[in-house]
């Protein structure tokens, strides 16, 4: 199924079907945000670094981020098949794709151990995080740590945060649906941990669920 924000297949094999979540992504590794207000925060905070991005350490980006990314939101169960198995779910990835894209992903370099709030923007189908990103934040009012490329991703299955933070409503209307129900929720993904929950998966479980009753309908069809 085609999706704004990603693609979903359901494939078949001999130990039952499983679920694809397909993206095609355009990372673009800069000094200077595109974003005015992200690139203002680390103006002010002198998180800016001097040194430019090399082809080695934009590669090894790539690499760890979709390795973060599948090692926290990759499901071995999201559901169960009509046939009593367990239905999985995996990311796969297409990177540095010039055009047809489902995201831009722009990657600022930051000085070492500075930190700085990523940013989702659902209108231009853009992501804004930093290489610092990749390494666990401490929240430990919370009792958490988290890694921004983890928790940002979220967004880009069009999952909003747990939690209102008003400098992220100013950068997009978009966030004031996120809130307060779950704001307390802390291990969330979308909130100050990397668990992803029921919740977060129940768009894709839902898709996944049609497509399995209409594989079944199929196989009775057939055998008929």
């Amino acid at each position: 199924m085609r999706q704004t924000y990603y693609d979903l297949y359901l494939v078949d094999t001999r130990q039952g079907p499983f679920a694809i979540c397909f993206m095609k992504l355009n990372f673009t590794f800069v000094q200077k945000s595109r974003n005015a207000q992200i690139d203002r925060e680390i103006e002010e905070a002198g998180a800016r670094s001097n040194l430019p991005w090399t082809q080695a350490e934009a590669h090894d980006f790539i690499r760890i981020w979709q390795a973060q990314v599948q090692s926290v939101w990759n499901k071995r169960s999201v559901t169960i098949s009509p046939w009593k198995g367990p239905v999985g779910l995996q990311f796969h990835f297409q990177t540095n794709t010039p055009s047809g894209y489902h995201w831009t992903i722009e990657v600022a370099k930051l000085a070492k151990g500075k930190v700085i709030a990523g940013a989702t923007e659902y209108d231009t189908r853009s992501v804004y995080i930093n290489n610092n990103e990749l390494i666990p934040e401490e929240h430990p009012r919370q009792g958490q740590k988290q890694r921004g490329s983890v928790h940002e991703f979220a967004h880009m299955l069009d999952l909003r945060d747990d939690y209102f933070k008003q400098e992220e409503a100013a950068r997009s209307a978009s966030y004031r649906r996120g809130g307060t129900k779950h704001a307390k929720d802390y291990p969330s993904v979308t909130n100050r941990g990397e668990t992803v929950l029921p919740r977060h998966l129940e768009k894709i479980k839902a898709w996944i669920d049609a497509e399995l009753r209409r594989w079944a309908s199929y196989e009775t069809k057939a055998a008929s």
